[in-house]
This record gives structure tokens, C-alpha cells and sequence, in this order.
């Protein structure tokens, strides 16, 4: 499955000599995107890239006057239109504790990098040099108030080059190869409970990298809100945050079918009970993934726990 690569806005610390240093470390981060881009992943920027320093007191755009207008236009779409922003789909939440030298990391590329790799999806920062960042592996610690030591940590790979990301980008064996894979891959969500034959309408589809990204990461979701359920203080403001990020409005990742969906489409959504032998599920709320012409659809059970998975396949609600 393809890397989720995240820009490090931290890498810029107001270090370059000059205008021109910094120019070439920004076309060195493109070629890395290009590379990226050959293996199907991409490289997320921050919003908070905008506020950089390359050099001290000098903000991004005064940096970038002397560069011509035909060089730095796709830098400034990726950066400014394009993205893809990671803010868009953000893991962690504002409240994590996330630590990295000593210093918090929350709120950052190398915070949401982090966490995103504490969860199991394979994930890396991309740094500009010279910097502070000109190292790899590198260390986060996520900590619970203040315990010492902290609860766990991840080493995070770093690249500064396209070289080193081409090679280890070609040389990384995926993880989901088929539709097959991705029952593997469920395993790590405990909190979700997943029907026997919940994957069988994905088999008739094209396999795509990028679907299955977007199934797991609705899914990541999902599990950590079914393992938030019931529990007080920041649990609790944790399970809020997601119910709002993802649940809610009209790019929610999750919502419910409409009454007339409900109406026309029940017996389509009604499924066999994972647990009980003779019962049905009627399994309204979804999930929402994109691939190309299809619309792929996670039906779940809702609102009382425990949460079942019961189809990841076409939108059934097709007309």
C-alpha cells in the first residue's frame, strides 16, 4: 500500500544563507514529489507551510520573488490550491501529547506523521536540507499527562533526497496486493467487528492502491471512535472531535441513508447478524470512498455498540 509521505514544515527553521539556497532545497522536495508520484503515493503538505521562515524574519513569499513565475507555479499550486492538505484528514487530535527532541510536536507534519504511524499505516516525513532534520530515523514519543517514561513511541524514516525515496519507495514490498490482502489488514481495528463475508462485493471490482488507502483510513476512524465509546474527560472530548470532523456536514466521511433510501434500498441494506444466527442488521450509516467510476460504500451498524462491518463494496443505493 502506498506510503502516506507528509511535508515537514518544521524543516524550515530559518536556516538558509539565501533565497537561492532555499529555492534549490524547495525543487529538491518537488523532485521528490515527481518520485512519489511514480509509485502512487503523494506528498501532503501542511497549511502551516505558508507560515514558514526560511530565513530569519523573512516569510515565505518574500523568499520567493526572485524565483520565476514558470518555476514556482507548481510549487505554489501543490502549496496553495492542490495540496493535498493533511490538515484535510487529520489523525491526531489537538489534545495529543506528541514529543519529538524534547519539544511538543502537536499540530505539526511530524505530530500527524506520527500518529498516523502509531496506527499502524505506513507513513514518513519528507525534510528539506541543510536543517535541524537532516537525520532519519526520527524518534516521537506520545505521552499521557506525565508519565515517565511515556506510553510509546515510533521511529519515524525520514527523507531528504530523491534518491534515497526512490529506492526505498521501489524497493518496499506492498501490503495489499489484492482485495484478498485487505482482510489482513482489518485484524488491527478491535474495536469494529468485522462480518465473515463483509469483503466478498469488493472482488468483482478493479483493485486500486488508493481505495484501499481511503477504506483503512475510514476505518481507522471508525475504530477509534467505537473504542472511545463510554468513556469520560479527554476520551470523551476525543470521540466529540470525530463525531464533528467526520460524521458531520457535507464532505463528512460517514453518514446515513436518507429516508427514502431507507425505503426503496432496506432489503439491499439489511444484512445477516455476524453474531447471531437467524437475525438480520438493517445497517443504514456508510462510509464514503471514491474509485474512479465506482462509489465504494461502508455499511455499518448504528448507533448502539458494538459497531459491525457488514459490506465494503459498490454504493448499493445506485439508481
Amino acid at each position: 500500500m502506498p506510503v502516506d509521505l507528509l511535508a515537514n514544515e518544521l524543516s524550515v527553521h530559518g536556516q538558509f544563507r539565501d533565497d537561492g539556497s532555499f529555492w534549490a532545497a524547495i525543487e529538491r522536495l518537488m523532485k521528490m514529489r515527481t518520485v512519489a508520484q511514480r509509485y502512487d503515493c503523494e506528498i501532503h503538505c501542511g497549511r502551516s507551510f505558508l507560515n514558514v521562515e526560511p530565513r530569519s524574519g523573512v516569510g515565505l513569499q518574500a523568499a520567493l520573488r526572485a524565483v520565476g513565475h514558470d518555476e514556482l507555479r507548481p510549487f505554489l499550486s501543490w502549496l496553495t490550491r492542490g495540496g493535498p492538505f493533511w490538515d484535510d484528514s487529520r489523525h491526531h487530535s489537538p489534545g495529543e501529547w506528541l514529543e519529538c527532541r524534547g519539544e511538543v510536536v502537536t499540530d505539526s507534519s511530524v505530530g500527524e506523521t506520527a500518529s498516523r504511524a502509531l496506527s499502524d499505516f505506513s507513513s514518513g516525513l519528507v525534510s528539506l536540507k541543510p536543517s535541524d532534520w537532516d537525520y532519519t530515523p526520527v524518534r516521537v514519543f506520545r505521552r499521557r499527562g506525565d508519565e515517565e517514561p511515556p506510553a510509546d513511541h515510533v521511529d519515524l524514516p525520514n527523507w531528504r533526497d530523491p534518491d534515497t525515496l526512490e529506492e526505498d519507495l521501489r524497493t518496499a514490498p506492498p501490503s495489499v496486493r489484492a482485495w484478498n490482502d485487505l482482510e489482513r489488514e482489518t485484524r488491527r481495528y478491535r474495536d469494529l467487528h468485522f462480518a465473515p463475508d463483509c469483503l466478498d462485493p469488493l472482488r468483482g471490482l478493479p483493485f486500486s492502491d488508493g481505495a484501499v488507502r481511503e477504506i483503512l483510513r475510514r476505518l481507522d476512524v471508525l475504530n477509534r471512535f467505537a473504542g472511545l465509546q463510554g468513556k469520560p474527560g479527554t476520551a470523551a472530548d476525543e470521540r466529540r472531535r470525530l463525531h464533528q470532523e467526520h460524521f458531520r456536514g457535507k464532505k463528512a466521511w460517514f453518514s446515513d441513508s436518507s429516508d427514502e433510501e431507507k425505503t426503496k434500498f432496506e432489503a439491499k441494506m439489511t444484512f445477516r447478524h455476524p453474531d447471531r444466527p437467524g437475525e438480520r442488521l438493517f445497517a443504514p450509516w456508510h462510509g464514503k470512498v471514491k474509485m474512479g467510476f465506482h462509489q465504494i460504500r461502508i455499511h455499518f451498524s448504528w448507533p448502539q455498540p458494538p459497531i459491525y462491518v457488514v459490506y465494503i463494496g459498490q454504493k448499493i443505493t445506485r439508481r
